[in-house]
């Protein structure tokens, strides 16, 4: 992995299976196929269940993941090609700057996933906007970029902070798979957009 990134070790999973604990400053690349087969590298060498190029045409895209906020555009634009609420650029202005700790991935030059923490850096941490575009789906990019998040959070984070985030559609599954629990019935979430806030049933 690029290595500006934070000093902690992560795994790596390949179809949900855990492929490889990676130390630190390790070089991770993943690539994939226009039919959907995965191939993941370590240092040069090809992690188990990654898939065969006799079984699979030219890859077509490598993906590297790099330690850094996204740019404005990339951020915009990824929210919205991935299916999130889009974002004003004023509110991407305003708002990246303050970002704990974040992971883009790129196939060649262009981004095509992210992810950030944010919070206040000892109390409350939050993972927000985990995106990847459609066609770079399904190779276990979403993985790679939470155990990279997580990893920061286990070395940053206080004992008794608490971390949390909202799980989109089936996305409590990848997010179980790093401790993440639903917190009903204890608790409910509760959130409002600015701007769309109902009171007393009005807008």
């Amino acid at each position: 992995m690029d290595g500006t990134e934070a000093s902690a070790a992560a795994v790596l999973y390949v179809s949900g299976t855990l492929a490889l604990q990676l130390p630190d400053r390790t070089e991770w690349s993943g690539n994939s196929s226009l039919r959907g087969g995965c191939r993941y590298t370590v240092n040069g060498c090809e992690l188990p269940g990654s898939a065969r190029a006799s079984q699979n045409p030219p890859m077509k895209n490598s993906h590297t993941l790099h330690a850094e906020t996204p740019s404005e555009a990339d951020y915009l634009r990824l929210r919205v090609v991935a299916g999130l609420t889009p974002k004003t650029a004023q509110a991407a202005a305003a708002g990246l700057p303050n970002t704990l700790f974040a992971i883009v991935v790129r196939s060649g030059d262009d981004v095509v996933g992210m992810g950030r923490v944010v919070g206040d850096g000892g109390l409350f941490y939050q993972v927000v906007d985990m995106a990847v575009t459609p066609e770079h789906q399904g190779c276990g990019l979403g993985t790679a970029i939470m155990q990279r998040l997580m990893a920061y959070i286990d070395e940053h984070a206080p004992t008794g902070a608490y971390v949390s985030l909202i799980a989109d559609g089936e996305a409590n599954r990848l997010y179980a798979r790093f401790g993440f629990e639903p917190t009903a019935p204890r608790s409910i979430g509760m959130a409002f957009v600015v701007g769309k806030r109902l009171l007393n049933g009005q807008v």
